[in-house]
């Protein structure tokens, strides 16, 4: 640009400023202004990859690699940023390592449970009957590692069923995740929990937890038997569980890291921290909803990703709800998302 100025000067042009699509963040910005240019872009580099890694497009390994170089890389001497601290990637680690790692026993619990059953699928079972969701169960049973439910849809709920539910998960091996996105204050979460028609603490494994009321929650929830998860992502269309809000879950989440069993999420996400360990993050799992062989949408906003990218992009556990129990064989199509998942698992784990 400098060279291209200069030799426009001999026509009787004054140029003063310069019009790039893309900063590559190289130096050149202070290099021009040393010649009294004013540099502006439509984009910088950072936010091209930034905005490639919320969208799934890259992976944050990918995106640390980049900006490492980019820094490294610089025509001037600018001031550089020291480099983000290597944490521990245990996405590129086997399922049963991570067992062995985590003090987590619920963690310990399921990532046991993946590789015995060779599985990393959950399904959600959105169904309104007793006796339908026990059919679907029993069929899909042997090929998930966590069943999702909802007890609040079930029309004819009573206790019996919770003992049944209980029954087939110690008969096929999985957990039981109520999706009960608890969000009041830690009194009113407790009593949730515990009591009222449901009673979820005493047959749930999992359950959800949104991050608006603050960590008190989390205090409220927290139990020996039962893991929470983190909302740290929606996959919603519009939804208002992203940037900073997402950014604050995770902080929450990491200063919680030894109540929780992971996030609600996208992707697998970075805590900002140099502090990781691998004891830290063995045991903190991310789950992605909306995962479909048919990566579109509903009439409702919801956005589907393919199994194969969500595991790809980090995710350890893949939740897949009308794909399999609006099956007219949900058996055989939760054995499709099952090894397509393992697959894209073991894939991203090759040494």
């Amino acid at each position: 640009a400098v060279v291209s100025t200069q030799s426009t000067g001999g026509d009787g042009l004054v140029v003063t400023d310069v019009v790039v699509l893309v900063d590559r963040q190289q130096g050149g910005r202070d290099n021009l202004s040393k010649h009294n240019l004013k540099l502006h872009s439509v984009l910088t580099i950072f936010q091209v990859v930034d905005e490639l890694f919320e969208t799934g497009k890259l992976s944050s390994e990918v995106v640390k690699d980049v900006k490492d170089f980019i820094q490294s890389h610089q025509t001037t001497d600018l001031p550089k940023t020291e480099p983000t601290p290597k944490i521990p990637d245990v996405s590129k680690l086997s399922y049963l390592e991570r067992a062995s790692l985590t003090k987590n026993p619920i963690s310990q619990k399921l990532l046991n449970i993946m590789s015995s059953k060779k599985t990393n699928l959950c399904v959600a079972v959105d169904l309104t009957s007793r006796e339908s969701i026990l059919k679907l169960v029993s069929e899909i049973g042997p090929h998930i590692c966590i069943l999702k439910t909802h007890a609040d849809i079930v029309n004819d709920w009573e206790p019996s069923f919770a003992k049944e539910l209980q029954r087939l998960s110690e008969e096929h091996g999985f957990l039981i995740f109520e999706d009960r996105k608890f969000a009041d204050i830690g009194n009113s979460v407790k009593y949730q929990f515990e009591g009222g028609v449901h009673k979820i603490a005493s047959w749930a494994n999992l359950i959800t937890v949104h991050g608006v009321p603050g960590p008190g929650i989390i205090s409220a929830l927290s139990s020996e038997k039962c893991g929470i998860l983190l909302l740290a992502e929606m996959s919603s269309k519009g939804t208002l569980a992203k940037g900073d809000y997402t950014k604050s879950v995770l902080e929450m989440g990491w200063e919680n890291r030894n109540s929780i069993v992971g996030f609600i999420a996208s992707k697998k996400l970075d805590f900002d921290t140099s502090e990781a360990t691998l004891q830290d993050t063995a045991g903190v799992l991310f789950l992605t909803p909306g995962v479909q062989f048919s990566s579109s949408g509903d009439s409702l906003d919801q956005q589907y990703n393919s199994p194969e990218q969500v595991i790809k992009n980090g995710s350890d556990v893949i939740i897949v709800g009308r794909g399999v129990y609006q099956s007219s064989e949900p058996s055989l199509e939760a054995q499709k998302y099952k090894v397509v998942a393992w697959n894209a698992y073991e894939e991203r784990i090759k040494k």
